[in-house]
């Protein structure tokens, strides 16, 4: 196991650092099952060497420039089969408090599924990854990587909070402002279900907007996004009718 120390508690957030790891979901994974920690807990790593996005996906992160966490939220023994208003949840969460904590307000969007953009390009990818108890979700480890002060990538479509704002970050600052704004909890779901997703579709990247896409064989098509259903699927609507779209399966 990798090395991690304690730092400080931020409200009920227990707040650990490691210097690098391969993960940090990884490693807040390991901390739980060997019993180090029980959540609530925030996992912050200055080095990533095989940080991940979305279905494996590679996440690129400068080393000590960038805030690449991991949150382990308690359940709060909601139904696991509304995961998918979590995941809303989380990301406009992540959206509402940097456009309030930067003074920019509805500049920061999010990009189905959960990918936080600005100026059309990508400054934040969040990795859910529920532990369930039969139907309930025990505990969730919410991965965020937060491009905050590296100013160059290999994406086209990556940007930075520094591009944004030409300023500089203090990472320990910026991670205890988010830690006081995010619940260490999971929401009653079930209540505030519509809450939830409309605040989602308010923040929705391109929300009703005609824009062209891409399915998996490589067809363009043009339509217009009108909802995401309660599976957290992409639902598009084209000349054709309406289409639901799983992750993965579009491209935008």
């Amino acid at each position: 196991m990798y090395k991690f120390s304690f730092r400080e508690e931020v409200g009920r957030w227990k707040w650990y650092q490691a210097p690098i790891c391969q993960s940090t979901n990884e490693l807040a994974h390991e901390m739980l099952e060997i019993g180090k920690e029980s959540a609530p807990f925030a996992l912050q790593a200055f080095e990533q060497t095989a940080g991940k996005g979305q279905q494996d996906s590679k996440w690129e992160a400068e080393a000590g420039k960038n805030l690449t966490i991991t949150l382990a939220a308690e359940g709060n023994k909601q139904e696991a089969q509304w995961q998918a208003f979590w995941n809303m949840h989380v990301c406009s969460s992540l959206a509402d408090w940097l456009n309030e904590y930067l003074g920019m307000t509805g500049f920061f969007q999010v990009k189905w599924p959960n990918d936080v953009y600005a100026a059309n390009k990508k400054v934040a990818g969040i990795l859910i990854r529920n532990q369930l108890s039969g139907y309930f979700i025990e505990t969730s480890l919410v991965g965020i990587g937060l491009n905050v002060n590296q100013t160059t990538f290999s994406a086209e479509k990556a940007v930075s909070l520094y591009h944004l704002t030409k300023k500089t970050f203090d990472l320990e600052t910026l991670l205890k402002s988010w830690l006081r704004h995010f619940q260490p909890s999971i929401p009653d779901l079930t209540l505030h279900k519509q809450a939830i997703k409309d605040n989602y579709l308010k923040h929705l990247y391109l929300f009703q907007e005609n824009h062209w896409f891409q399915n998996l064989e490589g067809q363009k098509f043009a339509g217009r996004i009108a909802d995401v259903d309660e599976q957290g699927n992409l639902v598009v609507e084209t000349a054709n009718g309406i289409r639901k779209f799983a992750n993965k399966e579009i491209i935008y």
